[in-house]
């Protein structure tokens, strides 16, 4: 075999060959994984209030009714709350299990300061729910509190929620 030949033989292997067979594997092995499930958007949080008032007094009761945005990447989420009190969480969602926490948060007029140190969210996500629908319970310092969310429906015309 000549030379240019040989080099030739080399350079297709490498170039069109091995893509290929990488490809076949990413593909055979890629089959496997899934997408988490999709909760982006804005939430309605509900939860009883009598079970907010043990907690920081009547500082967190505002909770109660509240709407919260998560904003999603991959598993990877963010909790905002759109109403008083502000607060900012972080979590994961893995199958239909969500997890969150949220850092220590202050609420409250200077005279009437309250801080909460330990948040925890577990929830489970129910996406054939009409609308779908985010159960479980927000761990606050010692307290556990049931709470449910509803997705709010998406406004199309504009692609807001």
């Amino acid at each position: 075999m000549s030379r240019i030949n040989h080099n030739f033989v080399i350079a297709y292997l490498l170039l069109v060959l091995l893509p290929l067979i990488g490809l076949g594997a990413v593909l055979k092995y890629g089959r496997r994984l899934s997408a988490p499930a999709s909760v982006d958007g804005a939430w309605s949080l509900q939860i009883d209030a009598a079970e907010l008032s043990p907690i920081c007094g009547n500082t967190i009761v505002g909770m109660a009714n509240s709407t919260f945005a998560i904003r999603q990447s991959g598993q990877n989420l963010v909790l905002t709350s759109l109403a008083e009190p502000k607060f900012t969480a972080t979590g994961t969602i893995e199958g239909t299990l969500l997890k969150g926490r949220v850092s220590p948060l202050s609420i409250g007029t200077m005279e009437n300061r309250c801080t909460v140190r330990d948040w925890l969210l577990q929830g489970t996500f129910d996406s054939h729910a009409v609308p779908k629908l985010l159960s479980g319970t927000l761990r606050i310092d010692e307290h556990d509190v049931v709470f449910r969310a509803l997705m709010q429906p998406t406004n199309v015309s504009n692609g807001e929620r």
